[in-house]
């Protein structure tokens, strides 16, 4: 399973199986030391939620920040100033498109489910901003 870390660090595709084990390595060996899991980006797509629940278990809440297109590229570009990641604008809306396409499905199944806690992410000053140190 390390050459599967690696490939996740380096940002490359990872088949949903091997995801769906790296999460349940993981989840499994905390089990007796968390409260709960908070499980971020994942999953993006209907039978990834589907294939989560039959192989790990049904999540008790799913949380979905809710903000406009242009506030998800606002935050990327800024991201980028500070990371090694150099997405463009266009890379960025085309990746925004994919995963309004994608997470459409999910959100209305946790909908459905009442499992699902938007949170609207528009002005999010933890978002907009590093933690402050008090």
């Amino acid at each position: 399973m390390r050459s599967d870390w690696k490939m996740l660090q380096q940002y490359s595709k990872v088949s949903q199986g091997i995801v769906l084990e790296l999460l349940k390595e993981a989840m499994v060996s905390k089990l007796g030391d968390a409260k709960g899991f908070l499980i971020d980006g994942y999953p993006r797509e209907l039978k990834e939620a589907e294939e989560f629940e039959s192989k790990i278990g049904e999540p008790k809440l799913v949380f979905c920040l809710d903000c406009s297109a242009e506030t998800m590229s606002s935050r990327l570009l800024m991201s980028n100033q500070s990371s090694q990641h150099s997405d463009n604008t266009k890379t960025i809306k085309e990746g925004i498109e994919s995963y309004y396409q994608a997470s459409k499905p999910v959100i209305a199944y946790y909908e459905r489910k009442t499992q699902l806690c938007k949170v609207i992410g528009e002005s999010l000053s933890l978002i907009d901003s590093p933690p402050k140190n008090d």
